[in-house]
This record gives C-alpha cells, structure tokens and sequence, in this order.
C-alpha cells in the first residue's frame, strides 16, 4: 500500500496537467484519490490473505478488531508522505525515477518477510530506523500472535503518522499555488 500510494501520487500532479490547468479544482483531491483508492485495493487484498490465514489455521481473536486503527494510521502516514511526494515531484521531474528506486531498497530495509529481531549490526540499525518498521509490528502481532501490538510501537505509529500527515499537508498548502506554474 505505502510503495504503491508513494509512486502513484508522486506523479499525480504531473498526470493530470492538462485537467489543472484547464478548470479550478482542489489539486488535493489528486493524491487523495490516489490514497483512496488504493486503500480500497489493499482492504480487498488483505480480505483475500486473511481468508487463506484462516485455511491455514490461523485463528480468529478481539486483536482482530485493532486492524482498521492500523489501516488508519498507515493511510494518513502514507497521505502525508504522498503530498510531500507530489508536490517535490512537480519541481524536480526526475524524482519519480528515484521513487522507484527507493521503493525496491525500502522493500528490503522492512522486516515484512523477516523479523526485526533475526538481524543484527548496522543493518538492524538500518532497519530500525526505516519509518515503515512499526506499522508491520501493527499488522504482524494481531494476525500472526493473536495480540493487540505493544502500545509503544502504537504510539510511535500514531507520533510518526500525524508529523506525516502534518508536514505533508503543510508543504502541500505552502506550495498549492506554485504547481500550476510548475506544470
């Protein structure tokens, strides 16, 4: 979902040039539309997972019920990283190129397939620090342990998601008037 909302929205702007430049409409709806969508895709896939943890024996608990607050927080980190990446985007074209380079290196710096805890050394450091770490922990412990996550790794979730959210939407409303010229 991150990976996919980042370099969608990252060339939102650019996309729909002619459609900004032709009639007034709020450029937020873009990225918005991007992150929406997507959203809907990753709820419909996450149904399909879930239905093959239930054949392979997972089981069903209250944990469960935490999912959508995770959902959440990763939807509006994900926002406010998308407006800062549609907005860069506009001015450096180029940028959309690097996104996807990243994307690939984030991939692998994110326990997804691997536990935070089987490596060590520099690159647990590496790890540690990648902002995409916590919001697996908030997947992982209800569907693989059957337990609500730790509330440090919640409140780091929240913390990481509203500084997002805000520096995102802050960039975007600094700069709104500069993307039509840019285009």
């Amino acid at each position: 979902f991150f990976s996919a909302v980042t370099i969608q929205s990252g060339t939102s702007f650019i996309n729909n040039e002619g459609l900004i430049k032709k009639i007034y409409l709020p450029k937020f709806i873009f990225p918005l539309s991007i992150a929406f969508a997507l959203l809907i895709d990753s709820a419909l896939s996450f149904l399909s997972l879930f239905v093959i943890i239930l054949i392979l024996g997972g089981k069903l608990s209250l944990s469960l019920l935490f999912l959508p607050l995770a959902f959440t927080l990763l939807f509006f980190f994900t926002l406010g990283i998308a407006l800062i990446m549609a907005v860069a985007t506009v001015f450096f074209r180029d940028l959309q190129h690097v996104i996807l380079i990243a994307m690939q290196g984030l991939f692998f710096l994110t326990p997804i397939v691997y536990k935070k805890a089987a490596i060590d050394g520099w690159i647990a450091w590496l790890v540690g620090f990648n902002p995409m770490t916590p919001f697996i922990e908030l997947f992982r412990a209800p569907l693989t342990q059957a337990i609500l996550p730790d509330n440090n790794i919640i409140f780091h979730c929240s913390v990481i998601s509203l500084v997002s959210f805000v520096v995102g939407f802050s960039i975007f409303l600094y700069q709104e008037r500069n993307i039509v010229f840019r285009l």
